[in-house]
């Protein structure tokens, strides 16, 4: 079942759509705040599009294996373990984004290509087990972690 969301909140709460299989596509026009693991273990959700979200909480997309098309333009915080495990991903752009948190990207083994072009700190393995990162483009960063690639 294709299941299209288009609503006009403004925030998505703690674990609103945790474990929801039923997502694929969610388009969220109004939503500048998505909290802690609000789409946890949305194991068929494939294309996220928050053109207003400005923080993404901590696993708020931890286990969204099928993840593979992501929009945030105005982002500026992603909590930790923001995509973890979101095997399918293979490219990202977060233009507003400045601190790449802890596990932010962690075993997301198809990213191919990562662009932060604010980015000004990469911590401890935010992309740790991307094995096929190949393009890492940090041009502001000022701080990468020791084991932020591991």
């Amino acid at each position: 079942m294709l299941r299209f969301f288009r609503t006009f909140l403004t925030t998505i709460s703690e674990e609103r759509y945790k474990d929801d299989n039923d997502i694929i596509i969610a388009h969220f026009p109004e939503v500048t705040t998505i909290r802690y693991r609000a789409f946890e273990n949305c194991r068929s959700f494939e294309i996220a599009d928050f053109p207003q979200a400005k923080t993404i909480g901590e696993a708020a997309f931890i286990g969204c294996e099928k993840l593979r098309e992501i929009h945030f333009p105005q982002v500026k915080t992603i909590g930790e373990a923001g995509f973890s495990g979101c095997t399918k991903l293979r490219e990202i752009h977060f233009p507003q984004v400045t601190t790449i948190k802890f596990g932010a990207f962690i075993w997301c083994g198809n990213l191919i290509t990562a662009d932060f072009p604010q980015a000004k700190t990469i911590t401890y393995r935010a992309f740790e087990s991307c094995q096929n990162l190949l393009i890492a483009d940090f041009p502001q960063a000022t701080t990468i972690a020791a084991a932020a690639f591991s």
